[in-house]
């Protein structure tokens, strides 16, 4: 069979094969375009979204109108944050959500004096801060189900200190990857 003979057999399979269809090719396309939204939707609902930084608690960072990936997922299915990790949390009482370091854990008890945090009486090392922190601060005992936040530019953010140890099912997802702008791409510490 030559070269030409094998394209019109195969042009004639593929027409037989259009012909049997039962389905449109225009539905087709709308099907898998429905499909192809379904799955984007449940993916930013429930395990990925790109979300923007606003404000400048968060210096040195991450900066305004940064874009971060935050993973949804792992805190979902018994993972819990750890310290220093980048959270993205809402507060009772408002809207929006917001970016902020996890400092302290379920049962600790944490303070802040002469500019350091201290955890069960101990200095905590923290290599994100801005600057040390002006106003001494508790000591208070984190609940169990709940994480002390704090934004890393210490002296201009609204945080645990202002609004209370955060509950663990107020806490969105872990903030993973700078992905806007492109040339600021990296992983969050």
């Amino acid at each position: 069979m030559t070269d030409i003979e094998k394209k019109i057999e195969s042009e004639e399979r593929a027409r037989a094969y259009r012909a049997k269809r039962k389905v449109p090719i225009w539905l087709e396309v709308v099907i898998t375009v429905v499909v192809a939204i379904i799955i984007a939707l449940v993916v930013r609902l429930f395990v990925f979204e790109v979300t923007r930084v606003d404000g400048p608690s968060m210096l040195p960072t991450l900066h305004t109108d940064e874009q971060i990936l935050v993973n949804k997922l792992g805190y979902s299915f018994g993972g819990q944050p750890q310290r220093m990790d980048v959270v993205i949390c809402k507060y009772k009482g408002y809207d929006s959500y917001f970016v902020k370091r996890v400092v302290g854990l379920p049962g600790e008890s944490i303070s802040i004096k002469d500019g350091e945090v201290y955890i069960n009486g101990k200095v905590i090392e923290d290599n994100h801060k801005l600057e040390n922190i002006t106003n001494d601060f508790g000591p208070v005992t984190i609940p169990e189900g709940h994480v002390f936040v704090m934004g890393d530019n210490r002296n201009d953010s609204m945080d645990s200190r202002q609004v209370g140890p955060i509950p663990l099912e107020d806490i969105v997802g872990h903030a993973m990857v700078i992905v806007w702008p492109f040339d600021e791409i990296r992983f969050l510490e």
